[in-house]
This record gives structure tokens, sequence and C-alpha cells, in this order.
């Protein structure tokens, strides 16, 4: 892995996972982390004539945070996206009434879209213009994370397979990655994306990897995709980090990174929940 890939890798995981919050991980996997330092507070603005709405929810009655098993920890993680979310938005954010999934809400003037799963949530502000089908995320966006990010300790020894959700400001699709833990290789696609007004979009295959990196105890890979949008030199780059007491979700980001001295530009969000064992067959 090349030097400059790496410490790319590192600098997506403070600035947009773990933050300036200081905190990081304090060698538990219960701690809960964000980037609350890395943020503008929400401005007024105009209220969009058409909020982007393209939602993904396929369990609406069911709570994200219902498939924490752990009394405990759902209390925690629950506490811990209801003051992310009200700090980051400016208002009271009830995640309690918040399924797994791809949504949208208007919380104190802002259109807000996230991707919430029952660890961990990605949300953003919705730019209320396009100038293409599909666009990067820009200053002008409130793009953060939190969740409970899984310390390499605590992976499994297995292969794994997470299926979930993937979307920018004006698409939704689905994700799968395949994740070898043994050893530490990741591949995947989203898939099925269409934009607002239901158009099919590419594939965005997202090439094996084996490139890690960690701080604080807090892995990702690094890997390049096979796209390219229009007006960037190379194919975008994904990174991908775990969630959960024993990375029970994947979460990642698809982005250019570019130069060094800039912040990479988050062309796509995607994460989901890895798949349960099969039971056993009866005798």
């Amino acid at each position: 892995m090349e030097e400059k890939m790496k410490k790319s890798l590192l600098v997506v995981l403070m600035s947009v996972l773990l933050g300036a919050c200081g905190s990081g991980t304090s060698g538990t996997n219960l701690d809960l982390v964000d980037n609350g330092g890395s943020i503008n507070p929400p401005v007024e603005e105009p209220k969009p004539e058409e909020p982007i709405l393209i939602d993904m929810v396929p369990n609406p009655d069911i709570l994200a945070v219902d498939y924490i098993e752990d009394k405990g920890l759902k209390d925690k993680v629950l506490n811990t996206k209801n003051r992310f979310l009200s700090r980051i938005f400016g208002a009271e954010f009830d995640a309690i009434t918040l399924p797994e999934g791809v949504m949208t809400k208007e919380v104190n003037g802002n259109v807000v879209r996230m991707l919430n799963l029952p660890y961990s949530v990605l949300a953003w502000r919705q730019p209320s213009a396009y100038t293409e089908g599909e666009e990067f995320y820009d200053s002008k966006e409130l793009l953060s994370g939190i969740g409970e990010f899984t310390i390499k300790d605590n992976y499994p020894a297995s292969k794994v397979t997470y299926r979930g959700y993937s979307a920018n400001p004006n698409a939704v699709g689905m994700m799968r990655l395949d994740m070898d833990f043994a050893s530490t290789t990741v591949s995947g696609k989203l898939y099925e994306r269409k934009n607002k007004e239901g158009e099919e979009l590419p594939e965005i295959i997202l090439k094996e990897t084996s490139n890690y990196a960690e701080d604080a105890g807090v892995g990702a890979l690094l890997g390049e995709t096979d796209y390219k949008p229009m007006g960037v030199d190379n194919n975008l780059k994904y990174v991908v980090t775990f969630a959960g007491p024993s990375a029970d979700e994947a979460i990642g980001f698809v982005m250019d990174i570019g130069e060094m001295s800039n912040p990479p530009l988050i062309y796509e969000v995607f994460g989901g929940k890895r798949d349960l064992p099969s039971p056993p067959l009866d005798p």
C-alpha cells in the first residue's frame, strides 16, 4: 500500500469517523465516538422547494436500535444518537423513532438525510439544488457519522457478508460487502442504484483490497472502485470500517482522495449489517 493512500485513509478515519473529539477509543469496543469537532453549526437557509425524499426503509415499524440485544448497550447507543443528531441539526432529534435504512426528515429548517443502522448513523443536510444527476458532497453539507466502532481485537475470525444500503444526495441503492477477517480482505458492490427520477445508475464495484490501517485500535480498509464520474481524473476510492461489539456492521464512503493538501470529496455513503449464520437443519 502506498504511503500516501495509508495517510489518506487515516485522515478520513479521524476527520469523518473518529473526528476531533479527542477521545477516540479507549481500549474497549463499547466506546461511542463522533466527529464533533469537524462540523459547523446549521445555518438558516430557504426551505428547498422540492426536498429530495428518496427513502429506502424496508421495515419502518422496527426501530434500528431494537436489533441490539443488550439493554444497557442499546440505551447507550440511543442516547448518543439523540445527542449527536440534536447537536448537529440544532433541534431535538428523537432517534428512538428511527428505523433502519435511508430516510429523510425536516428538522429546524433543514432537509436532513441519514443512513441509520443499529450501532451507527451517517447524517447530512441536503443541498437545495443540483447541477448533475449525481454529485459530490460539498462544504455546504454537514456530513457526519457516529457509532460504536469495533476495535481489531474484537473482529470475528471468519468470512462475513454484509448487506445494506448506499446513498448520495440524489440517489439510493443497495450494498453488499464480503469481508475475510482472517486475511483482512474486503470486496463488494453498490448496486440497484436509482436517482430521484427513478432512473437506473451504474453499479459501483468495490475492488478487492487488503490495504489496512488503524488509529486508536479502530481499523479500516482502503480500496479502489471501478467508477470514474464525469470530471474526475481517476477511479474513485473507498474506505470501510466496522461497528458493533464484533463487527456487526460495515460502514464506509466512496470518495475522491485527490491531493493530500485537500480533504477527500465524499461521493456516496454505504452501510449494512452482517448476515446471521443459518440455523442448523433439523435432524
